[in-house]
């Protein structure tokens, strides 16, 4: 006697992790008793066993389900990335300094503060400084989805509030748009002490991220944090040295609204031009 076909359950297309379950999402098939056999009999065969559970991992079209694949409740995709001793911490990025979208999740990134600091009677100097690195993303605009994220990924065009934009460019050669982010939030694993960092100089100036390629060995993770300030910048001196002390400065106003700087640093005159402020 021929073996009878057993239904199951499948999903129509794919479902990604974290998503409650619809009837409208699934679709009976049938497949052979030998087949079922091969699955332990454990395919899902009814509605009522993943209608309103989620996905714990993504779940393919046309595949078998199991009852290890899904979830009672919502699950927080984030809060079981972060091992013990670690932090998540969110900042606000833009298509610049959160480089496009690219550092998906998974990936690592170095976080920058960039900020005007000043010393003792010196005047204020435009910086920025590595205060994070080797960061783990893990999540981008509330997805922690990859494939939902960047450049190229439609979905990845998500807005988080109402002054949000999404860059749409024209179709290219693969006849697709490519939406790229412009305005969203980043969620970082980092240590408690980086996630206080991360807070305060957020608060005093404004942070940037700079993406490591995936055969970074990590081995710079561990150097002391280097500033690079505005004279450096033209001075093109080692930015890994201490910030120098500016001992003293005079400014005299233009007819134009400008005006001349100069500033005592370590014995030396240094003269600048800036616009008035």
């Amino acid at each position: 006697m021929v073996p009878e076909d057993i239904e199951i359950m499948v999903p129509i297309q794919k479902i990604p992790s974290g998503v409650a379950i619809t009837e409208q999402m699934l679709k009976r098939v049938k497949i052979t008793r030998q087949l079922a056999t091969q699955y332990g009999d454990a395919a899902l065969k009814s509605p009522a066993t993943i209608v309103n559970r989620y996905s714990k991992v993504p779940l393919l079209p046309d595949k078998p389900i199991f009852i290890e694949q899904l979830l009672a409740g919502s699950d927080n995709l984030v809060t079981r990335k972060i091992t013990p001793g670690f932090r998540a911490v969110t900042i606000r990025a833009d298509d610049v300094t959160g480089i496009e979208g690219w550092g998906t999740p998974g990936a690592k990134v170095d976080v920058l503060w960039i900020s005007n600091t000043s010393g003792a009677g010196a005047a204020s100097e435009p910086s920025i400084t590595t205060i994070v690195q080797g960061a783990q993303v893990l999540s981008v605009a509330g997805k922690v989805d990859p494939t939902q994220i960047g450049p190229q990924s439609q979905a990845g065009a998500v807005k988080d509030g109402p002054n949000d934009k999404v860059i749409e460019p024209p179709a290219g050669a693969s006849g697709k748009n490519t939406a790229v982010l412009t305005n969203f939030t980043v969620t970082l694993l980092v240590s408690p002490e980086d996630g206080k960092k991360l807070h305060l100089a957020n608060a005093t100036g404004k942070l940037a991220l700079m993406l490591r390629g995936d055969l970074d060995s990590m081995s710079a993770v561990n150097r002391s944090d280097t500033t690079l300030t505005e004279r450096k910048l033209f001075e093109g001196g080692d930015t890994s040295q201490a910030k120098e002390q500016v001992e003293g400065s005079v400014k005299v106003r233009r007819d134009d609204g400008t005006y001349d700087e100069w500033s005592l640093i370590q014995g030396k005159v240094w003269k600048w031009d800036r616009e008035n402020r």
